[in-house]
């Protein structure tokens, strides 16, 4: 775990600790223990729930006897109980500790509920070579014998987003095999997640585009993290009427027996067809690498027979500038013949359709 250093200025020269079991004369350890229980307790004092970043990538701990890997597996899930964090995101940099298996298992051990985040950037087994075992899998997947695996209660489908304009649209793409209309494999306690929300960080900033990025993430019941500095005053107020908005978020946290899907995409007269992976500012990895239409429709139900639509231009050039005609036969096989019509955004009913 990396350091507070503003909070505890004596312990600034601890960034890694690379044996976290009762390592012998380590003299930075008190600073590591002061820092987790005063951060998490200034957490739970503000009615923040803690998490914990394991197998940072800044921090990769490698060539491991299996004793001590089995020991660290053990000693880290003690610690964190222990401090009183309340979840784990597990980033794939640690070569011996993407075990899905053994960390469900041993967190699951304890009274305390803990939420588990499996961050090995989408990679299901066999897609790279650091991913080979099935309990290593970033991925849900339904197993021969007709039992359903996920022993983590969100996944990341994709490698790192950024702050670059097509990034997020990008990511997004890469939870749409996870959504199928039917068979969905993302769900209640094993939600699909294109990592943080980039709404107020984007460059450059446009505020419908950004709007766009959390409409999306809350169509498809992502996790809402988001990456926006909130001490940042400026950035916070210019988007805050996109990230309060109680109506969209209600759309993400409601569930009707489906997580949201991409319905259609198409390309409309006047629109054009965009490769977004050209402005990769990290690899792209695992992310879409083909070539999007203009236009994508996603939905989601909703309780009270109803369903939230996001239709999303990718087409920069033609922004606030293509019709389309959108057919209820499209969205659900069994909606009414009528609907009433409300727009979140405006947070207002606009008609009947």
């Amino acid at each position: 775990p990396l350091v507070n250093s503003q909070l505890f200025p004596e312990c600034e020269h601890v960034r890694c600790q690379v044996k976290r079991v009762a390592p012998a004369g380590h003299n930075s350890q008190h600073c590591h223990a002061r820092a987790r229980v005063a951060d998490v307790e200034y957490g739970h004092d503000r009615g923040v729930r803690m998490g914990w970043y394991h197998s940072i990538c800044q921090c990769p701990e490698q060539h491991l006897s299996p004793s001590d890997v089995e020991a660290i597996y053990r000693g880290d899930t003690a610690e964190l109980l222990r401090y009183g964090f309340d979840s784990i995101k597990l980033d794939g940099c640690g070569d011996h500790f993407l075990d899905m298996n053994k960390w469900a298992t041993l967190l699951n051990r304890s009274s305390k509920p803990i939420l588990i985040e499996n961050c090995h950037w989408g990679y299901c087994t066999g897609m790279n070579g650091r991913f080979k075992r099935p309990e290593d899998s970033s991925c849900p997947r339904q197993q021969a014998d007709g039992s359903f695996w996920c022993p983590f209660n969100f996944f990341r489908t994709s490698k790192d987003i950024d702050a670059s304009d097509q990034s997020w649209i990008r990511n997004l793409q890469t939870v749409v095999k996870f959504l199928d209309a039917s068979s969905p494999l993302a769900g209640r306690g094993c939600w699909a997640y294109p990592d943080m929300i980039e709404t107020g960080n984007l460059r450059p900033p446009a505020l419908t585009w950004e709007r766009a990025h959390f409409g999306a993430w809350c169509i498809v019941s992502s996790p809402l993290v988001l990456g926006l500095n909130l001490l940042d005053e400026e950035a916070v107020d210019r988007v805050w009427d996109i990230i309060s908005n109680r109506e969209a978020i209600a759309v993400n946290q409601r569930w009707a027996g489906h997580p949201g899907r991409l319905v259609h995409s198409w390309t409309p007269d006047g629109g054009r067809r965009t490769r977004p992976d050209r402005k990769c500012a990290v690899p792209c990895g695992v992310e879409f690498v083909g070539v999007l239409d203009a236009m994508q429709l996603w939905a989601k139900p909703q309780p009270g027979n109803s369903l939230a639509v996001l239709v999303i231009n990718i087409d920069a050039a033609s922004a606030g500038g293509l019709e389309y005609e959108l057919k209820l036969s499209e969205l659900h096989d069994s909606l009414p013949t009528e609907m009433a019509v409300r727009d979140i955004w405006s947070q207002r009913d606009v008609g009947e359709l």
